[in-house]
């Protein structure tokens, strides 16, 4: 589809009807006593809902442990209620069973089905949601103020038209996410090649936790890549009554949250502040650019180089801190290090929990990974990674256009 950002819609809307959210949408409220005897495969979190994806592709099995009762069926649409200003909105493709921070919404007969994760996938829509939110720390908002939401709703053959319109939109960054992914996965396998030495020229090697690596590398401990002339270059984010919702500001220095945290990326499409003077009290807990964030919480110790949007940050309590000793270690070399996935894979051994991972400072500090003794070696092994990344770049480029004029036709549809 080769269409511009700046492509407007020429609409006609005089025959469309001013419609309130409830009139057109209604919620279910189906529950199961016992999922697994009603033959459910599929259960849902807010975890497994991406921000901004009308696409719901993940879920967990109904052999792991949950108390979730509520039903959705294939179509539905469900809404993350918790937090909305995560955006958090997809179309189940099975039926099953959810959390209830999830507001499970299912289109009457005025509006076809297929245009439900469109109207809900609306700034307007996300704004209404937020702003009637309830709640300080993790505000929710309920399907009854949602009711209340005013929009144009098409007659019923219109709605056919645009529906086929918004989903070819759609098909066109599927296939985009399909060959970036294709990219990344050819990253992992030349990224598990060489950071453990498979392309040395070598007879001699070593035991490592993953697998064996050339006898001349080191294994070096995550504690010890760091900077000694920093007291706190290796530290966790502050306890959760050190920095309270009631600290955030709206300005001032910014506060890195786990959604910040992408894997092998920063996510910039968050933001909350603290004041300076609550900074300077957690000094320990401050995070500078270029230096690595990595995440407690799953998907654990994944983690992304501090971006230089600002001068300094505050981590949150999930967030670590890693200034890396740069007279011995390549920082960037111990940054694809700890994106490999046979790295994810070994701290994902050493976590705890079963609704939603998690891993201890002490844990994580104790981890090795595989570093040539020379530092020039590290730095071509980055360079041939990062020339990967370069192709994964310019791909995420266009798709943030193609994302830009979808958001741009759903906006202007409704």
């Amino acid at each position: 589809m080769d269409v511009t950002i700046n492509k407007k819609l020429n609409i006609d809307k005089t025959n469309w009807t001013l419609v309130k959210f409830g009139d057109v949408v209604f919620e279910p409220k189906e529950s199961i006593k016992n999922p697994a005897e009603d033959g459910i495969k599929h259960v849902v979190g807010l975890e497994h809902i991406e921000p901004e994806n009308i696409h719901l592709k993940n879920s967990a099995s109904i052999e792991e442990a949950t108390t979730f009762t509520k039903r959705f069926s294939k179509g539905d649409v469900l809404f993350g209620r918790r937090r909305a200003y995560l955006k958090k909105a997809a179309q189940a493709h099975f039926d099953g069973i959810c959390s209830g921070d999830i507001t499970v919404m299912r289109a009457k007969d005025v509006l076809r089905e297929d245009l439900l994760p469109f109207v809900v996938q609306n700034e307007k829509f996300f704004d209404y949601a937020i702003k009637h939110s309830a709640g300080g720390l993790s505000p929710r908002v309920k399907f009854k103020d949602l009711a209340n939401y005013q929009f144009l709703l098409p007659p019923i053959d219109q709605q056919a038209q645009l529906a086929d319109l918004l989903w070819a939109m759609d098909d066109v960054l599927e296939s985009e996410n399909d060959v970036l992914q294709e990219n990344r996965n050819l990253k992992d396998s030349v990224s598990n090649y060489l950071l453990l030495g498979k392309n040395t020229i070598t007879d001699k090697y070593q035991k490592s936790p993953y697998g064996a690596i050339p006898k001349d590398w080191k294994l070096v401990n995550l504690f010890n890549l760091r900077d000694l002339n920093d007291r706190y270059s290796f530290t966790g984010g502050p306890f959760g009554s050190d920095l309270k919702s009631s600290h955030y500001t709206k300005e001032g220095v910014r506060v890195l949250q786990l959604q910040n945290i992408g894997e092998g990326e920063f996510l910039d499409n968050y933001s909350i502040y603290t004041s300076t003077e609550k900074a300077n009290q957690l000094l320990s807990c401050n995070i500078y650019p270029g230096e690595i964030i990595l995440a407690k919480m799953a998907p654990v110790a994944r983690c992304c180089i501090i971006p230089d949007y600002d001068d300094r940050y505050v981590m949150s309590s999930d967030g670590i801190r890693l200034k890396v000793d740069t007279k011995h270690f390549d920082n960037k070399y111990v940054y694809h290090a700890l994106n490999s996935i046979h790295f994810r894979r070994y701290a994902e051994t050493k976590s705890t929990g079963s609704t939603r991972a998690r891993i201890g400072l002490s844990d994580l500090k104790a981890i090795p990974i595989p570093i040539p003794n020379s530092i020039v070696v590290q730095k071509e092994i980055v360079a041939k990674l990062e020339s990967l990344d370069q192709v994964s770049n310019n791909l995420v480029s266009k798709i943030s256009s193609s994302k830009a004029l979808q958001k741009s036709l759903i906006n202007q549809v409704f």
